[in-house]
């Protein structure tokens, strides 16, 4: 359990700052780029065991893109849906 941690955090401090900025290009902001990053090294021990062993730091750049995507998608499924309710109570 210990090995886990000490590889876990040695991955993070390998592989974060990269993360954070391809995270940061895709939603545009430092803090959901935080975000998506901590959600990912969360994940990771779950995720590893999908890892096939071919290029570990372009594994985890594509599951952070993925993540950082699905982060948009989300806001702006919420951002159409607020705006099809102010529509709908604006309507006569």
């Amino acid at each position: 359990r210990d090995a886990e941690r000490e590889a876990l955090a040695l991955i993070y401090r390998r592989y974060s700052a990269a993360l954070l900025g391809a995270a940061a290009r895709v939603v545009r902001s430092r803090h959901d780029a935080e975000d998506v990053v901590q959600d990912h090294f969360c994940a990771l021990p779950r995720l590893l065991t999908q890892y096939r062993g071919d290029g570990l730091g372009g594994w985890m750049r594509r599951a952070v893109v993925t993540r950082a995507l699905m982060l948009l998608r989300r806001a702006r499924t919420r951002r159409e849906q607020g705006e099809a309710a102010l529509a709908y109570a604006a309507a006569p």
